[in-house]
This record gives C-alpha cells, sequence and structure tokens, in this order.
C-alpha cells in the first residue's frame, strides 16, 4: 500500500502494487510513476485506489479533474 499526503486533510492511497517505486518520505510529483500493478491474489492485475478527507473516504470523482 502507498499513501501519498497531499496537505493535513487530503490523502490518497494505492493498493495491489507488484513493486514500489518510491520510498516513505519521498516527495513525488504530479505524473511520476510510484508503484507497478500487482495482483495480490486476484486473477489479474488491478489498481486499488482511494481519496480520502480527514482520514475518510470520499468519491475521488467528484474531487479529481475532469478528463
Amino acid at each position: 500500500l502507498i499513501i501519498i499526503k497531499h496537505s493535513e486533510e487530503w490523502l490518497s492511497a494505492y493498493g495491489h502494487n507488484r513493486n514500489r517505486l518510491v520510498n516513505e518520505g519521498q516527495v513525488v510529483k504530479t505524473g511520476e510513476q510510484i508503484a507497478e500493478l500487482g495482483r495480490s491474489g486476484a486473477a489479474r492485475d488491478m489498481l486499488h485506489f482511494e481519496v480520502r478527507y480527514n482520514g475518510k473516504p470520499v468519491d475521488p470523482l467528484r474531487y479529481l479533474p475532469k478528463q
């Protein structure tokens, strides 16, 4: 599991990683690859993604930029 602290209130979490490409405390930039997808016992590679506000999960579609 990789957790990125964006501010005191906002976190994002990324799970099912085969290989982490960042270390704890490292500063990352937008668009930087932080991991390789993994399976964690699933039948295929996947990504678990969460956005949390004050520790509680929120719907990420309400906060991510529209594509």
